[in-house]
């Protein structure tokens, strides 16, 4: 089975608009931040940690308002004489985050190390730190994760100190849900040690042009390649959040290059929303009198559908692929009963015909006839006026029961993804005291490997978003 391909190269744009580098990555890049007032006010709160009057500090924001990448902007700013440690994965044992803060302060621990014995190598070279002129400052990202038990571990350490000073400033840094996690009341006592908190908006409407021409000068280009509708139409349909941002522009420009515009409308912004949403723009029109027309046509065609599977049915139990591999058997209706009945699965997909064609996996998919009504059908009948979209039957991994995994999660499926993207699970062993435990984590979805899999997700066409939902899935499994 062929890889998949779709067929507009992004990196192409970027000669065509004269760019030295793609301007809306996701990636948390510290190089390329815009610093809007809000952020100042976050970022000023972090460095609140190096005066040594922080013990414990929260910096909250919702999904892509840039928390990590202002950590990162603050971690690379640190002095010489500013011992860091950045944890990612919050889920851990109490014995595990204390192991991982050893390691990451570069401190030396026997491997049968007890939680207490960690606890209190720690302690010394925290006081080691400290007496050779050292600042230590610890950020938790993704901190609404945390089990209670953990944040009790916190608490713990807020306590290393002198009679004067903290030995390490804690950041916790998290979704709004951190903040409703520190209110609890058996949590009280780790809340009050907070010194300093914020909580990082949406870029407001006026920042958003700010915030688009800076990433674009940072790509080598002075041109206002979007015009001032499409600036406040982009605002709107972001919430002026940035990582959205990044993934609407950026489908914007290719779809400008793609259509030879040498700036972005708001009509390319309204159709790359809804492209990099999963919605398909026939299917975003779908009105009342759209479905008086075409309930006739569909269900004439179910029927035909439904009369052919009745009589098929038990023998496509036995063998699927019997049925399948002639385009029949596969519609709306019955997706359900086929992904009970056998392990394939259904998904809509934007795919092209000419990839639905090239995995050789079963499809139906709708066309437009001259009345302009959509009509539904099977592979044996792909002609020019294919809608757009397709129903496929696919397999995935196993385990797989078509949930969402989201970076700092653990499943089954990970080990599987990293395999399909050629990706070296030890590279992502290296949180954990032990063997055991560090073997473990190769079911955890890490930063490194989300990074991966939006390069994938962009380089097919799909929505930059790290997560690991059917469609992702799907693609990575149509992968040798």
């Amino acid at each position: 089975m062929m890889p998949v391909s779709i067929s507009l190269p992004v990196f192409m744009y970027t000669q065509y608009f004269r760019l030295s580098r793609l301007p809306f990555t996701i990636s948390p890049d510290p190089g390329v931040t815009y610093l809007s007032e809000g952020h100042r006010e976050a970022l000023a709160h972090l460095r609140y940690s190096l005066s040594g009057h922080g013990g414990l500090i929260c910096l909250t924001g919702e999904v892509g308002t840039g928390k990590t990448t202002l950590c990162r902007l603050f971690l690379g700013q640190v002095g010489e004489k500013v011992k860091t440690a950045y944890i990612y994965n919050p889920r851990l044992s109490s014995q595990e985050l204390l192991a991982s803060l050893c390691d990451e302060l570069e401190i030396g621990y026997p491997g049968d190390a007890s939680e207490g014995d960690l606890y209190r190598y720690l302690q010394s070279a925290l006081l080691n730190y400290y007496s050779a002129g050292y600042q230590v400052v610890c950020v938790i990202d993704e901190a609404q994760a945390m089990p209670v038990h953990l944040l009790e571990m916190i608490r713990l350490l807020t306590n290393l100190e002198t009679s004067t000073e903290k030995l390490m400033t804690l950041i916790l840094v998290g979704q709004p849900e951190l903040r409703e996690l520190l209110g609890r009341h058996d949590l009280r006592q780790l809340n009050q040690r907070i010194t300093a908190r914020y909580h990082l908006k949406h870029l407001q409407q006026g920042e958003v042009g700010k915030y688009v021409e800076f990433r674009l000068a940072q790509a080598g280009t002075n041109e206002k390649l979007f015009s001032t509708a499409a600036i406040n139409r982009l605002w709107r349909l972001s919430g002026g959040i940035p990582r959205k941002i990044n993934v609407i522009a950026d489908r914007a420009l290719l779809g400008a290059y793609a259509s030879e515009k040498k700036s972005v409308s708001h009509k390319l912004v309204n159709q790359a929303s809804r492209e990099v949403s999963g919605e398909d723009a026939a299917s975003s029109r779908i009105s009342r009198e759209f479905l008086l027309v075409t309930t006739f046509s569909f269900v004439a065609f179910a029927a035909v559908v439904f009369a052919y599977w009745a009589g098929m049915f038990s023998f496509a139990v036995q063998k699927p692929e019997a049925i399948l591999a002639e385009g029949l058997g596969i519609s709306a209706d019955n997706c359900e009963t086929i992904s009970r009945q056998s392990s394939y699965r259904c998904l809509w997909t934007e795919m092209p015909v000419r990839d639905l064609e090239r995995s050789g996996l079963p499809y139906v998919i709708t066309v437009t006839d001259s009345a302009g009504r959509s009509l539904w059908k099977t592979s044996l009948a792909v002609d020019e006026r294919y809608g757009g979209r397709a129903l496929v039957l696919w397999r995935g991994p196993d385990n797989y029961g078509g949930e969402i995994i989201r970076p700092g999660e653990f499943s089954p499926v990970v080990t599987w993804v990293k395999e399909k993207l050629g990706l070296s699970v030890g590279d992502w062993s290296v949180i954990g005291s032990s063997a055991s435990a560090m073997k473990s984590f190769a079911e955890f979805y890490d930063p490194m490997m989300a990074d991966s899999v939006a390069e994938f997700q962009q380089s097919n066409g799909l929505t930059p978003d790290k997560i690991l939902g059917p469609k992702t899935i799907f693609y990575l499994s149509l992968l040798d």
